[in-house]
């Protein structure tokens, strides 16, 4: 809390007061919070995409193979989304797990 500003008892402020941002000192200060906001929320976004993405394939890797080893696992929590994209595409063509996660 900054120090000009003196604590607001809950009763007698109104809701979106809790949710406000701070004051911000000049135009360029809103616009820079707001452009740090809107990078996190898009990166927040792909966070979610690769996840989801990462999820149907352990979901596929088991259908075709059964069981999804540790290391193979672990490989699809640390991937990119090319890489993810990769695997899916080789999920269609591939006789084995160690297929799926080959290096072209």
């Amino acid at each position: 809390m900054n120090k000009e500003q003196e604590p607001i008892e809950p009763d007698k402020a109104p809701l979106l007061t809790f949710f406000a941002l701070p004051p911000l000192s000049s135009e360029q200060d809103m616009i820079t919070e707001l452009s740090q906001l809107l990078d996190a929320k898009e990166a927040g976004k792909e966070e979610g995409r690769i996840e989801g993405k990462a999820e149907l394939i352990i979901q596929l890797l088991g259908v075709k193979f059964d069981d999804l080893p540790d290391w193979a696992m672990n490989m699809l929590l640390l991937a990119s989304m090319d890489q993810l994209d990769e695997w899916a595409q080789n999920i269609l063509v591939s006789d084995s797990i160690d297929q799926v996660f080959r290096a072209d």
